[in-house]
């Protein structure tokens, strides 16, 4: 009697939840709601979402850092990530025929794979994309950028306190100590981009950072009109949705 076997193609792994806070759930291809907790698989074509006040930050298999902030969601497509899934997934299948075939050697099948190592992206996708670039022309639209935090000095008193030392009763004065703005330091930017363009640009021109480096910038709230992903350098992309114009904003954090 023949038996019919029906195979099913899994969708491709794309990275991997670096941290998460909060509730974060990725929607599948295929319809099916999951939570995200570090060390979790993201696929391509996932849904992720951030629940309340949120936030996740994935780290692609092309290399770079995809960050979400509250309240938002984001489609893990070739907008956000630049990796030729068929060469990867060509790759993958190598790989995996060579453990098959270490072990059935009886070799350790962890000697035969090598480290991996982010690469330059590569395929027609990114090489239309580097050598395009991207215009921003100014229309007037302003959008505001805020720097995600109170940057004005901090006042803070100290209570007088009396000391006791058998008969003899000293008190100390109180002192005012006003706190002093420290790098790095955010500064708001500005930006302006046409309807239906994507913007690329950084936040970290204006900004004050720490003489010995070491800053690093992350998405705090997405924009209410598009999605924004941040790179740690400040760097980021931001797409609007379709047919929008108007005022729009998204906040960072700078440490």
């Amino acid at each position: 009697m023949a038996t019919t076997r029906t195979a099913t193609q899994q969708p491709m792994a794309i990275g991997e939840v670096q941290s998460s806070s909060g509730h974060v759930v990725a929607v599948g291809a295929d319809g099916i709601e999951r939570r995200l907790f570090a060390g979790d698989l993201v696929y391509a074509g996932d849904l992720v979402r951030t629940v309340g006040n949120s936030t996740v930050v994935i780290s692609l298999n092309d290399g770079t850092r995809f960050d979400l902030g509250r309240e938002a969601e984001a489609q893990l497509d070739e907008s956000v990530y630049s990796t030729d899934v068929a060469a990867v997934r060509a790759a993958a299948l190598a790989e995996i025929e060579e453990i098959q075939r270490a072990i059935a050697a009886g070799a350790d099948p962890t000697a035969v794979t090598d480290p991996t190592a982010a690469g330059t992206a590569s395929g027609p996708g990114v090489d239309e994309a580097i050598q395009e670039g991207v215009t921003v022309d100014r229309t007037g639209r302003v959008g505001l950028v805020e720097a995600g935090y109170e940057t004005n000095g901090i006042e803070r008193a100290i209570e007088p306190r009396e000391y006791l030392a058998g008969d003899i009763v000293e008190s100390v004065d109180a002192a005012v100590a006003t706190a002093v703005n420290d790098v790095p330091v955010a500064i708001d930017d500005n930006f302006a981009v046409n309807e239906d363009v994507v913007l690329n640009g950084t936040v970290a021109t204006n900004d004050t950072l720490s003489p010995d480096g070491g800053n690093v910038f992350a998405l705090a709230t997405n924009a209410t009109n598009g999605v924004v992903v941040m790179n740690a350098d400040g760097s980021f992309t931001y797409t609007p949705v379709a047919d929008y114009n108007g005022p729009d904003s998204f906040t960072y954090t700078l440490t």
